[in-house]
């Protein structure tokens, strides 16, 4: 069910974030390059209804946060691996 979603409508530009004090650019990277991680860890066959919701909970948990400027993307991804699990997890 994957290939009914589009990844490129949970993407983020620098526009779309707010202020982080001149970050935004950076912050916009990071969160695609995260978004990006977690769509390639998601099985195929997931349904789109979680797929929508394990995208958009990760900029929900990183929104105003100035932890994902402050840690390296390797530490970022180990994050999103833990966050996928625990929602695919709590959706059984």
């Amino acid at each position: 069910m994957k290939d009914l979603v589009n990844i490129q409508d949970f993407l983020v530009t620098p526009d779309e974030l707010g202020d982080w004090e001149g970050d935004e650019e950076i912050v916009a990277d990071k969160m695609n390059e995260l978004l990006h991680y977690c769509w390639s860890l998601i099985p195929d066959d997931t349904d789109i209804l979680l797929i929508e919701q394990i995208l958009s909970s990760i900029w929900d948990n990183f929104r105003g946060d100035t932890v994902i400027l402050d840690v390296d993307i390797d530490q970022l991804q180990d994050w999103v691996v833990t966050h996928i699990r625990t929602i695919q997890n709590t959706d059984k």
